[in-house]
């Protein structure tokens, strides 16, 4: 595993942000496009450690499950909103 400072390009098929490092793409999920995050990669797969800069994109998920550091969404199919 190895930390690294990644700006987020694009979102992939899955919801991950999408980062190129060294030619090769680095999906890390719950980013954003334009977010600058310092990540722990192993192989194609990287966990953000700290977001260091968000990106302007960037927003308030509507769902307080939604999250690293939360539960975890269970697509419970309820609009829960703020």
């Amino acid at each position: 595993m190895s930390r690294e400072t990644v700006t987020i390009e694009t979102i992939g098929a899955k919801g991950d942000g999408i980062a190129h490092v060294t030619g090769e793409m680095v999906y890390v999920p719950f980013t954003a496009p334009g977010d600058i995050a310092t990540i722990d990669r192993q192989a194609e797969r990287g966990r953000m450690a700290h977001l260091d800069r968000p990106s302007e994109h960037r927003i308030d998920p509507p769902c307080t499950h939604f999250g690293p550091d939360r539960d975890g969404c269970g697509a419970c199919g309820r609009a829960e909103t703020r």
